[in-house]
């Protein structure tokens, strides 16, 4: 068979593609590597070789940090705590931020708030309490 190597059925070439995209790294450039620049091709790539590169590849996936929902959410209200000086360590702000959730219409904590809820808070600080602080700095 030479060269070419037989198109293997048990390949998950979408799989592949999908771990590579979601990290931001070239596969053509992984197999080029790997047949040492005689093929950019996953196709032309011996099964040992694909699925060394697979593997290594799910394992990289598996080890990614996965964002729990509302992670970017409560980020951005720390974020927005420190700017207005609620604390001046994490801590504080944490609990800065938990108490003032605690009196919004939603009274949870802030880390048993979903996602949406999260984005109404957001909004508020944004849109009322931020402004409200900036204004108190001008007067």
């Amino acid at each position: 068979m030479g060269a070419l190597k037989k198109y293997n059925a048990d390949r998950n070439y979408p799989r592949f593609h999908t771990i590579c995209n979601k990290f931001g790294i070239n596969y053509k450039s992984l197999v080029l590597e790997v047949t040492e620049g005689k093929s950019d091709s996953l196709s032309r790539l011996a099964d040992s070789d694909y699925f060394f590169l697979l593997n290594n590849l799910v394992e990289l996936d598996k080890t990614s940090v996965t964002i729990k929902a509302g992670d970017k959410q409560r980020k951005k209200m720390l974020s927005i705590a420190g700017t207005m000086q609620w604390g001046d360590t994490m801590e504080e702000l944490k609990q800065a931020v938990n108490s003032w959730c605690m009196k919004q219409k939603f009274k949870k904590t802030w880390m048993m708030h979903t996602p949406e809820e999260l984005n109404v808070l957001v909004s508020i600080l944004e849109l009322q309490v931020l402004p409200s602080y900036y204004r108190g700095l001008n007067k």
